[in-house]
């Protein structure tokens, strides 16, 4: 099926689930104070297409990163299995992470490394947001499904997707300026955007050919 006309992507969906693999955990972080914390878990294969698998989610707001950064160690354990070390997976996320804080003199992409936690911005910043959005509506029209969620693990972010909307005046967006509601929805979206344009660019330039199925 298709959302609603003024959404930000448009999906298709069908049923799908993987194993999680020990070796190659990577994880795509919106990073939120009063906002909430997102992050997506994913792992990539390569072939003729290279695609992207996102196996889980987690959200959560109002803590300090030293406490997020425990509970995902617990989730990337309890849920999906993944014994390894938090420097073992690979890591992006929001470049405003680098940002230091008036009240701790850190950053809280530095709070996360204390933690064992390495976030990579490399790729990310500079990139407008309209072009990371143009990026992953890219990837959502083509045809071959390269771009998969599991339905059991992501509902929040199938959730977020489907209801990731623009304003009811459009008319910034047909001219490529208008930026979707930042509202609850926007942080998991935001942590699929940096996940897609630090694997495969944004819509500006060479986007490697991926497409979203859920």
């Amino acid at each position: 099926f298709f959302f609603k006309q003024k959404t930000a992507y448009e999906i298709s969906t069908r049923d799908w689930s993987s194993d999680v693999c020990s070796s190659d955990l990577r994880a795509s972080f919106d990073f939120g104070v009063n906002d909430p914390t997102a992050v997506l878990f994913y792992q990539r294969y390569e072939g003729q297409k290279p695609r992207l698998e996102f196996l889980g989610e987690y959200e959560q707001r109002r803590l300090p990163p030293q406490f997020h950064a425990q509970l995902l160690k617990e989730y990337v354990r309890d849920v999906l299995g993944f014994h390894g070390e938090p420097s073992d997976i690979l890591c992006c996320g929001d470049p405003a992470g680098l940002q230091a804080s008036q009240v701790t003199a850190t950053s809280v992409i530095a709070a996360y490394a204390d933690d064992g936690w390495t976030i990579d911005t490399g790729g990310i910043a500079g990139v407008r947001k309209v072009d990371r959005i143009l990026g992953v509506r890219l990837a959502f029209k083509n045809d071959a499904p390269q771009m998969l969620f599991c339905p059991e693990k992501c509902k929040k972010a199938v959730l977020h997707i489907q209801q990731y909307h623009y304003p009811e005046d459009d008319e910034r967006r047909t001219q490529g300026r208008e930026k979707p509601v930042h509202d609850a929805h926007s942080h998991m979206c935001d942590a699929l955007e940096y996940a897609h344009t630090f694997e495969f660019g944004d819509g500006t330039g060479e986007v490697e050919d991926v497409y979203c199925v859920i």
